[in-house]
């Protein structure tokens, strides 16, 4: 279960970089609604989601310095991005200094905050 959990959000990652700006906007907002939850606090993360979640981070960082500036700068895209990584953000702060030899979340999180 966990790990068709990590794939379906790690597709949705790599569904941000997709050209037809639909499809991207649609896959951030389904990060959003993936990593979602109600209160102040962020639920500890699953360490068998660190796979996708890395996946995500790593895809919206390559989405947000496509698409939030330069030739390809789409403002309303941008926005849905820049929703959907403040969201894996708060999501992955559990793990935020994780690092492995297959899994990079605690890089993968400076890289998103610096496209931010």
């Amino acid at each position: 279960c966990w790990k068709i959990a990590s794939n379906i959000v790690s597709a949705l990652g790599k569904g941000t970089l997709h050209s037809d700006e639909v499809i991207g906007n649609a896959c951030a907002k389904g990060i959003y609604i993936a990593l979602s939850y109600i209160g102040n606090d962020a639920p500890i993360l699953d360490t068998r989601i660190y796979v996708g979640a890395t996946e995500i981070l790593v895809n919206l960082n390559a989405s947000l310095r496509k698409y939030g500036n330069g030739d390809q700068t789409d403002p309303s895209r941008a926005s849905h991005l820049v929703e959907a990584t403040g969201m894996a953000l708060a999501a992955t702060t559990s793990a935020a200094g994780y690092t492995s030899d297959e899994v990079k979340l605690g890089p993968a999180r400076l890289q998103c905050v610096d496209a931010l």
